[in-house]
């Protein structure tokens, strides 16, 4: 599939009433799905900056790791797209954050690699990062946990 048509695709969605949205074309896959009518698909003027998903995207479960933090000054930053994760912007280079990092809306906390395309995504709270929920390298879903901020 090419990036003009995952665009129009994501353009779509965004603009449509869908709760959930899945497409399977030969080795593509792709599937979204929101719980509120805020849109959370990227825009489709890549590769700006995400900001990362609102906490009411539902979290998808991953055996073997813990829950989600129930406190209400934790926040949860989502992936906001299916990809490659990385918490430095090249190998070997320091991560973006480590946990008791101090971060504000905008700071960079890792990058997400989809489609050969870098996204930059942004924390949307301002607090103190908590926990890293994925290693470096590791394929993201949307909606999956990326980090823990616990809020100022």
């Amino acid at each position: 599939m090419e990036l003009k048509e995952l665009k129009e695709i994501l353009k779509m969605i965004s603009s449509s009433q869908f709760e959930e949205f899945e497409l399977k074309n030969g080795d593509f896959y792709l599937r979204t799905r929101r719980s509120d009518n805020r849109s959370t698909a990227p825009s489709a003027s890549a590769p700006a900056p995400i900001t990362a998903a609102p906490a009411s995207v539902p979290v998808l479960a991953t055996p073997g790791t813990e829950a989600a933090p129930a406190d209400a000054k934790a926040h949860l930053v989502s992936s906001p797209l299916i990809g490659t994760f990385y918490r430095a912007p090249s190998p070997g280079a320091e991560p973006f954050v480590q946990p008791g990092d101090r971060v504000k809306p905008g700071t960079v906390l890792c990058i997400v690699e989809a489609m050969k395309i870098m996204n930059e995504i942004e924390c949307d709270v301002a607090g103190v990062v908590e926990k890293v929920w994925v290693e470096n390298g590791e394929p993201v879903e949307y909606g999956e946990r990326l980090f823990t901020v616990r809020l100022d």
